[in-house]
């Protein structure tokens, strides 16, 4: 049963009995420049050769907003047999690699921005170096998700209302930008060959803004190196530790082991 699509934006289910990548997938249909496929934590635009983006697999029994900027149809392209025990949710973010905690079942209204991160003197900033979260008033409605030097961010919400943007570096050092868009719902801020510039400067450290959590109530641990790879038993050295407490909220700082 062909899946038909009108120009501008549609909801899609997908019927198929196993995760399966979008590139397999979407293999019968010929997608264009600025065609999008929004999940509630990821989202992917096809940038005329590919998809690329947070989204790189699509999950049995989940909907998704699809745009197609000149509609059509096509049929999924199954890859296994129909097998209930076969179903599963593939999501790209994990809790333990969010530097802030969002409920994405909280708002019924969803922003996609692909977004090009800057230090203030206009140096691009290297992918994993850095944690960035959208927030709406001091609530986080969104947290970036890295893919091929660019940051997709999905952002919940529910009416119009500015958008702010917070860096969490390796060292645990928190940073604001002075680009502030109005959420609008089902919209497309930035693409693969424009992306949106997200600025940072560094001589303005949020320290009221960093995540924080009581020492005695630390039930998770993360450490990184400098470089901001994850290490699992840290040796001597200076580390950025992650410590995640029981209601969620995470602290990072810079610690020297001996």
């Amino acid at each position: 049963t062909p899946v038909v699509l009108r120009e501008g934006w549609n909801w899609i289910g997908f019927p198929l009995y196993s995760a399966t990548t979008l590139d397999a997938a979407l293999s019968g249909y010929e997608a264009q420049e600025g065609d999008a496929l929004v999940g509630l934590d990821a989202f992917a635009i096809h940038d005329g050769t590919c998809w690329r983006g947070s989204l790189t697999s699509l999950s049995p029994g989940q909907s998704y907003l699809m745009y197609s900027g000149r509609g059509g149809q096509f049929c999924w392209q199954p890859l296994s047999l129909p097998s209930a025990r076969s179903r599963r949710y593939v999501s790209p973010l994990q809790a333990e690699d969010a530097a802030w905690q969002v409920d994405i079942h909280a708002y019924p209204d969803v922003m996609s921005v692909v977004a090009e991160v800057k230090a203030g003197d206009g140096i691009s900033l290297a992918e994993g170096s850095c944690y960035v979260g959208a927030f709406c008033g001091g609530e986080c409605r969104g947290v970036g998700v890295w893919n091929d030097g660019l940051l997709f961010v999905n952002v919940h919400g529910d009416g119009p209302e500015p958008i702010t943007f917070r860096l969490l570096d390796a060292e645990g050092g928190c940073y604001g930008s002075p680009e502030s868009p109005v959420f609008q719902a089902q919209a497309l801020l930035g693409s693969c060959a424009e992306p949106y510039v997200l600025n940072f400067y560094t001589d303005e450290i949020l320290d009221g803004m960093r995540p924080d959590v009581s020492e005695g109530n630390v039930v998770r641990e993360v450490w990184y190196n400098m470089a901001g790879q994850r290490v699992s038993r840290p040796v001597s050295g200076v580390y950025v530790r992650q410590a995640v407490g029981a209601d969620g909220r995470v602290t990072s700082r810079k610690v020297t082991l001996p």
